[in-house]
């Protein structure tokens, strides 16, 4: 393959990624979203997505969300860090990863959460 071609393949690549940021979502909940206001507002929901459809009918909304949201991670859906992911928190204020940890609520009322937490 030529240098040229080569160079073509990688200006094209992110040409594709814009594009489908503005794919729009055709069904569920959050019908009419972009797959960017998706992803931005409702990453618990892109990784209900990701576990549960199947990818030959959702190639695009796959390949737009598959390098961007780990399934096995945990998000905040509430708080100054909502849609952050905990490992994302971590790097960045761990004082509020302590106050989440030690927090009643989250213990008793959060059990997915209070159980990731005690893992890192």
């Amino acid at each position: 393959m030529s240098e040229e071609m080569k160079r073509e393949d990688v200006e094209i690549r992110p040409t594709l990624k814009k594009c489908l940021s503005n794919n729009r979502i055709l069904f569920g909940k959050y019908k009419d979203l972009t797959y960017r206001e998706l992803y931005d507002n409702h990453k618990s929901y892109c990784q209900y997505i990701l576990s549960n459809l199947k990818e030959e009918n959702n190639k695009e909304l796959f390949e737009y969300l598959k390098p961007k949201i780990d399934v096995n991670e945990t998000y905040l859906t509430f708080g100054k860090y909502k849609h952050f992911s905990i490992s994302e928190i971590k790097k960045i204020d761990e004082k509020y990863i302590q106050y989440l940890k030690t927090n009643d609520y989250i213990k008793h009322n959060c059990p997915n959460l209070y159980s990731r937490l005690q893992t890192i």
